[in-house]
């Protein structure tokens, strides 16, 4: 009788728990569609100029949305979850770590879509990261710790002197502008240690991406965003560092 009790006892809980995140998830949920929707505006507002003044006759592989909206959504929703219902954090800390995440996904969608990385959206991921680590980095102070001031220093560097020495060998960049400054902009939060990191996971995760679509044959000859996949590596360190 007693386990009976016992089990039912952790079945309630268990409900208890999940009734607990169901509101947090749900939230995610349509903090996810809305970023959605403004990532695609931007999206459309980029459309015609890269047709007519980036790309010319090379266009990037474009992300199907048919997979990548719900993909995408479902994806916010989980890191929702993850930093207000694990996370332990300040609660300050998790409002910023949420822009985090919010911008990080708005870049990696609108790069999934046009091949593109804006300006506005690269910097204002620097200057978040700027405000963010000089309010509740590890000493608060009116600039970031050295760590991370590095760190977008070599996010930017770095890549630019490996693409440089790509074009000399190969005749052609290997990472684009937009992909450096988000290196940089994601040195600015994450730290110097991060870097590598997120460089190994992208890599790793493009391999697999890659894979997939050759065994499914739809591999193309266009470039592929590599965005996306920093994204992904920058979300894993994160959630690592702060859950």
């Amino acid at each position: 009788m007693a386990g009976i009790l016992q089990r039912r006892a952790g079945v309630i809980a268990n409900l208890d728990w999940a009734v607990a995140w169901l509101p947090v998830g749900f939230l995610g949920l349509l903090i996810g569609q809305g970023l959605w929707w403004a990532a695609m505006r931007v999206v459309d507002g980029l459309g015609q100029i890269a047709d007519h003044q980036i790309y010319g006759s090379e266009r990037p592989a474009v992300w199907s949305s048919a997979w990548l909206q719900p993909a995408f959504v479902l994806w916010m929703s989980l890191h929702v979850l993850l930093l207000w219902e694990v996370c332990e954090q300040a609660l300050g800390l998790r409002l910023w770590l949420t822009v985090f995440v919010m911008q990080a996904g708005a870049l990696a969608v609108v790069d999934a879509k046009t091949g593109l990385l804006p300006n506005e959206l690269t910097l204002a991921l620097l200057v978040s990261g700027f405000v963010a680590q000089a309010s509740f980095g590890p000493s608060p102070g009116p600039w970031p710790p050295l760590d991370h001031l590095w760190a977008t220093v070599l996010g930017w560097t770095a890549p630019a002197a490996l693409s440089t020495l790509h074009r000399w060998v190969r005749g052609f960049e290997a990472i684009g502008q937009g992909d450096m400054k988000l290196l940089a902009g994601f040195g600015m939060w994450l730290g110097v240690d991060a870097l590598v990191s997120i460089w190994l996971i992208a890599s790793a995760v493009l391999l697999v991406y890659t894979a997939i679509m050759l065994c499914l044959r739809k591999a193309s000859e266009r470039f592929v965003a590599f965005g996306p996949f920093l994204v992904m590596g920058a979300n894993a360190v994160m959630v690592w560092n702060h859950v």
